[in-house]
């Protein structure tokens, strides 16, 4: 106390300073910590959403063979460049074509994209895994999908649904589409006619109101790579499909 009690005011003046430096400081590196932990926890969920196959998708291991997919790819990295303003506008993205053109990989490139550098809380899911539900849990799974900032929904093939699946997504995709949440489809599908079956005229149209639509139209990885050599360490079909 007599150290203290001994110090002139512009030693006191001094001391508080640097205390507060310190404690600012302290505060800042738990800010810093706090923020990379929430976003490992959103990486988390969205690479267990996405499953493990695609859990280092990119535009770069995105495999070009095709001269129809590089504008594709272009316009969807020029997305990503404002993935932010996109996402907080609502705007939807919709990825149709064939099976096996790599639709997934290029929306999860996309989603890891928004949630690595802009720390947007999304998610993924398939409507083919959908079954049938009493009403308060399928209530339940809508409210869960309903929350987040942005999600990427795989459909499945248009017919191979059961009405219950079709309704239940339907009514996923109004609610977002009413939130104002930016939604993301990759649909086997290759006609318009083919997603209005899927989702039903009034959802499918309502959802390409605010979308950007991408035709997807060139062969299928997976039959590609099973009529070639697999390269060295890469099994047949890694590097693209979905």
């Amino acid at each position: 106390m007599a150290f203290y009690a001994n110090l002139t005011p512009e030693e006191h003046a001094a001391m508080e300073r640097e205390r507060d430096r310190a404690i600012a400081e302290r505060a800042e590196r738990y800010r810093v910590e706090d923020a990379a932990a929430k976003q490992r926890q959103l990486l988390r969920v969205l690479q267990e959403s996405v499953g493990k196959r695609y859990h280092d998708c990119t535009f770069d291991n995105y495999e070009l063979y095709d001269p129809r997919q590089k504008p594709v790819v272009g316009q969807l990295r020029d997305i990503a460049a404002g993935v932010s303003e996109w996402t907080r506008a609502g705007r939807g993205l919709i990825l149709y074509g064939p099976s096996g053109t790599g639709k997934d990989h290029l929306a999860t490139a996309l989603m890891l994209h928004a949630a690595r550098e802009c720390r947007i809380p999304c998610i993924a899911l398939q409507a083919r895994t959908f079954p049938f539900l009493p009403f308060e849990e399928a209530r339940l799974i809508i409210d869960h999908y309903s929350r987040w900032e942005l999600a990427v929904v795989t459909v499945i093939d248009p017919g191979a649904s059961t009405e219950f699946q079709t309704r239940l997504l339907g009514n996923l995709l109004d609610i977002r589409y009413r939130r104002q949440l930016s939604t993301w489809l990759t649909v086997n599908c290759r006609t318009k006619e083919d997603g209005q079956t899927l989702l039903g005229t009034a959802i499918f149209d309502r959802f390409l109101h605010d979308a950007i639509t991408f035709y997807c139209d060139w062969p299928s990885f997976r039959e590609r790579t099973v009529r070639r050599p697999a390269r060295p360490g890469v099994p047949a079909g890694g590097g693209g499909g979905g």
